[in-house]
């Protein structure tokens, strides 16, 4: 193998995400530097003569072998790839969401699905846990907490302490609770991203399939990310886990993301817990709302 087939071949491993914007820039500052090199050069005279015509063929090669890198990173970054960054940042700057979750053992029906409006500062929880099911509302932008059984007619509503409130406005930012870490400036060290081809029984038609992996704690973790390409949002992430029982991995848990309105957010607030009087004083939440998650 030659150098240029090293320098290529070290290219191909780095996997470095480049813009369009970046790899001119890199190309640019090449050939300048090509230009000052060989300019330098013309002024020798004699051997430096052999010198610059060597130093022209190796630009040229160098420059040609930079060409070809620069090609491979957009093939596979660019045109054909879509950077994790630009996944998660897409669900970061999306104002309407709604999340719905898919225990790996059921996928017939959601065991819970949240809607989040992040400009109305809204957050409605619908969970099934066997037979029973309840709405959870947080509306931090009022400060109040609505909860409902579907079973019974009786709304009720507290105040939210400052605590809850603070909590429930920072639970409405970043990942919305997608992965085990709240933002796209926080993904693990070392963490793959790597494309993946699920063929025809990929349960997302149209989309381009990822897995993010990563250690944590000696233990590995791998979510697969089915990604809408034009928007770059990720329409179902899947969480597996080791099943030592198998020996192999399992899905625990699947979501399903999709973008919503804060019109059709308010339209299902309503519709469960019909209209609002925030001109009636409300009784201070309670410490614990009996049959709902820790996190509501």
């Amino acid at each position: 193998m030659n150098p240029a087939d090293d320098i290529t071949d070290a290219i191909r491993r780095m996997h470095v995400t480049t813009r369009p914007q970046t790899d001119r820039r890199i190309l640019n500052e090449a050939f300048a530097a090509l230009d000052a090199a060989v300019a330098g050069g013309m002024s020798v005279s004699g051997p430096g003569r052999v010198f610059t015509l060597r130093l022209r063929h190796f630009a040229a090669a160098a420059a040609a072998v930079l060409i070809v890198g620069l090609g491979l990173l957009v093939v596979t970054t660019g045109s054909r790839g879509i950077a994790v960054q630009e996944v998660l940042r897409a669900v970061e700057q999306t104002p309407n969401l709604r999340i719905a979750r898919y225990a790996g053992d059921d996928m017939s029906q959601p065991a819970q699905n949240v809607w989040v409006s992040r400009d109305r500062k809204l957050k409605l929880y619908d969970t099934r846990d066997g037979r029973h099911r309840a709405y959870v509302l947080w509306d931090a932008e009022h400060g109040v907490r609505s909860f409902r059984q579907p079973a019974s007619d009786l709304v009720a509503r507290h105040a939210m302490t400052s605590e809850s409130r603070i909590r429930a406005e920072r639970s409405m930012t970043g990942l919305l609770g997608l992965l085990p870490f709240d933002d796209a400036n926080a993904v693990p060290a070392g963490a793959q991203w790597v494309a993946v081809d699920t063929g025809p029984d990929s349960p997302v038609a149209d989309a381009r399939a990822y897995d993010l992996t990563w250690t944590d704690s000696g233990q590995a973790r791998r979510y697969r990310f089915y990604v809408e390409p034009r928007e770059k949002l990720p329409v179902r992430i899947e969480r597996y886990v080791a099943d030592a029982a198998r020996g192999a991995e399992t899905m625990d848990l699947a979501q399903v993301i999709t973008a919503s309105s804060e019109t059709e957010i308010q339209s299902l607030i309503y519709s469960v817990f019909g209209p609002y009087d925030p001109s009636i004083e409300l009784p201070p939440t309670p410490p614990a709302f009996i049959g709902t998650p820790s996190d509501y």
